[in-house]
């Protein structure tokens, strides 16, 4: 008697492999293109609490300062009220740093010692020290979107160039910022090694 036997021949087997290699591929790359999507979806969450909260508790962080004349620990209060956003986490007194590593700074201080040089600053630290990739590019314009979205709280926005212990300066206005404008300034910010975002709000 005859056993019949069926089974692949090694052609077929081999593309069987081919289209699994392939369907992988685009999985992965559909996969890292969900992520990213996501990652920027939570920062602009992040980012619009972070203004919100910075415009909200503005008075109770003067009444602090009125009361100690010294530099206000913004992030140790948003901690103790619980407001920082989820997934943000509080570094030190003055620093929040988002589940990406970016830190955000938001200081309030006199520079002269009188109420007159009271200053109100959100610093933005992660885009220094030439972090350059895409994510940093897409934070940036994230940022810049909702401070665009805040602006009429906004007295200007400075781009700096940190050279040692020094740095210059140009004064930009968020609120004349086209998403064309905001793109290539990220980019160009992005694509230097010392650039840093420091956004002065109106007291």
């Amino acid at each position: 008697m005859k056993n019949n036997q069926s089974g692949r021949s090694m052609i077929e087997m081999l593309g069987v492999l081919a289209i699994i290699a392939v369907l992988s591929v685009g999985g992965i790359a559909g996969y890292s293109k969900a992520m990213e999507m996501w990652k920027t979806s939570r920062q602009k969450q992040q980012a619009a609490e972070i203004f919100m909260q910075i415009i909200t508790l503005k008075d109770d962080f003067l009444n602090v300062y009125y009361k100690t004349r010294a530099s206000v620990p913004t992030a140790s209060i948003m901690e103790a009220i619980g407001v920082i956003p989820d997934g943000m986490e509080k570094v030190d007194d003055y620093r929040l740093k988002d589940s990406e590593g970016n830190l955000i700074e938001v200081y309030m201080d006199s520079w002269n010692g009188t109420l007159s040089g009271l200053e109100y600053y959100l610093i933005l630290q992660a885009l220094v020290a030439g972090k350059s990739n895409r994510q940093l590019e897409n934070y940036c314009v994230t940022v810049l979107e909702q401070a665009k979205a805040v602006s009429s709280y906004i007295l200007y926005m400075t781009k700096r160039n940190y050279k040692g212990n020094s740095f210059s300066s140009t004064f930009l206005d968020v609120s004349t910022m086209t998403p064309s404008d905001i793109h290539g300034f990220c980019k160009t910010c992005n694509s230097e090694s010392s650039c840093g975002l420091l956004l002065k709000f109106k007291l």
